[in-house]
Parts: C-alpha cells; structure tokens; sequence
C-alpha cells in the first residue's frame, strides 16, 4: 500500500515520527546503559543528490565510505536480506523507479506500515526534511548537498533527457527539443509539470517533500519558485540542519570537508 494524499495523512504520519523518535530515544538509552560501544559516525547524515550536479559520483564515493565503517545497506525492501549482524551504522540509498519508491517506503515506516528503518546515512533524491524518518538514535541529523551553477545545471539536465529520455520533454512541448524554446516554456510556466524550473531552489527549501513520501508526484509543488521559496531555501542552508555544503566545480574540496565532518 502506497501512502496518499487524505485529510488524516499528516496528522497521523506527524504523530508517527514523534512516537518512533521517542522509541528510538528509548531504545538508544537502554543500549547505553548495557554499555554499547559508541558508534564511529558523529552524526546521522542526509546527501540530498540535486541531479546534475555530480551527486553520482558522490553517491558512489559515499557508499566506499560507508565499506570502510562497516556500515550495512538497507534495501528498503520488505523481503530484503538482514542486516549483517555487528555493522557499525546502517545507510540507505533512496530512489524511484515508478513502481518501486524507498522514499514512500520510510514514510510507511514511521506509521508503522512498513518494518522498523533505522538508519544512520540516507542519499538520493530527496529533499531537505527527511532527517525525522531516518529514525537514527544519534543525537544529531544533519543535511548535505551539493549545489551547481544554475545555467550549467540546467542545461546538463535538459542534455541528459534528450539523451536517455527525450519523451520527458517532447510529450509535454513538443518544440522542446530546442533548448532556447525549452528555456523559454520552463520560464513562462508550459513545463510547470516538469519539476525542473529552479530545482535546487525547490529541493534545498523541502518543496515537494510530502509529495516525494506519498507518491503524488507533483501534485502538492508549488507552481512557481518564487522569492519566499527562495529565502526558505537560503534559511535552510544557514541553519545548523545543513552540514557540510559543497559546488560541483569544487568537488574534490567538498570530499574531503565531509570526510572530515563524518570522521
């Protein structure tokens, strides 16, 4: 069963997340007081992978990482293989399909839909929020990212469609395939429906983040990226939820300051 749009939808997943941080804070105290070994991770870590932007590659980088720490992956999956017993943290990597979402898949969790998740790194396509599904027992969560010039990204983007998926944007305009006729609809609002228009404004700021947990799609996105969105966005970068912030034309920088933020 898939999560969906309904007037007790929120309320019943808010209470979910406050009661499952609340077991988890009891369960956390209770192996503190048999005397657990503290875990290498200092923090539990989000890497929201903005497409387009390297996040691949830092995707992979992340899962060597988490080798390294004897961490285990958690497929997300119902019927998926336990987790190896003594691993040091456990991650997840978050993405959709269309017939198979991991995103939805930790909301159902927090209801008490899906088995208990509890992880300690989440990446992939996620938003900024999704810290209180982890579920993780470490004291502090904290959101990663990184960010690219806009005018390269979106142009990579629109490359990258044409390519591998050019139905994407032709099913939507069909003169689209000509990047100055795409760049004029996604500014006047003809590819609204195609959640590219100031994206990493969108994903840094949680927009569409409900929508990501319950497989609506776009249906709960706001039409336009505008300046309230926009200072959401800054906000968020600002605040002490965001870790460590790198630029896709500084890469290797970036690596070793989050090598270095995790330990």
């Amino acid at each position: 069963m898939k999560l969906r749009r309904g007037a007790l939808l929120a309320p019943l997943l808010l209470i979910g997340l406050m009661l499952a941080t609340s077991l988890c804070r009891w369960r956390c105290a209770a192996s503190d007081n048999l005397g657990a070994t503290p875990q290498q991770l200092p923090t539990a870590l989000v890497f929201m992978h903005i497409p387009k932007t390297g996040g691949t590659t830092l995707n992979l980088l992340l899962q060597d990482y988490m080798s390294e720490l004897n961490c285990a992956r958690d497929d997300l999956r119902e019927d998926g293989p336990p987790l190896p017993p003594g691993s040091a943290c456990t991650w997840a990597l978050a993405l959709s399909d269309h017939t198979f979402d991991q995103r939805n898949l930790l909301a159902r969790s927090a209801l008490g839909l899906f088995r208990r998740v509890k992880l300690d790194v989440l990446m992939g396509h996620v938003h900024f929020g999704m810290c209180p599904l982890l579920n993780s027992c470490r004291a502090r969560c904290v959101h990663t990212t990184v960010l690219r010039e806009p005018l390269a990204r979106v142009v990579s983007h629109f490359t990258f469609l044409m390519r591998v998926a050019p139905r994407v944007i032709l099913d939507k305009c069909a003169a689209c395939g000509d990047i100055d006729v795409f760049a004029a609809a996604l500014s006047n609002g003809t590819l609204s429906k195609l959640y590219m228009e100031n994206l990493q404004t969108r994903i840094i700021a949680g927009d569409a983040l409900w929508a990501t947990l319950t497989c609506d799609n776009i249906d709960d996105i706001a039409p336009r990226a505008d300046n309230a969105m926009l200072g959401r966005a800054k906000l968020n970068l600002a605040s002490d939820e965001f870790g460590v912030v790198g630029l896709t034309e500084e890469l290797p920088a970036y690596v070793a300051r989050l090598r270095a933020f995790m330990g």
